[in-house]
């Protein structure tokens, strides 16, 4: 059986979920993002500049909202 991920979640300084990976950095909490199609519609979902976005309308990608 696999173990329970119960690695803590903080938020950046621009706000983005990260999780602790245990050593020098946080990585991305790729389970918390927010589904946007576009970066008009990121930025209505409060995803800063620079922050990472889900978007399924394009094959599931994650992309970075630049505008």
């Amino acid at each position: 059986m696999a173990k329970p991920d119960l690695t803590k979640v903080y938020s950046s300084a621009t706000g983005q979920p990260m999780k602790d990976d245990g050593e020098s950095s946080l990585i991305p909490a790729l389970t918390s993002l927010k589904e946007a199609t576009s970066n008009a519609t990121a930025s209505g979902a409060g995803v800063t500049i620079s922050g990472i976005y889900f978007d399924p309308s394009a094959n599931n990608v994650i992309k970075v909202r630049t505008a």
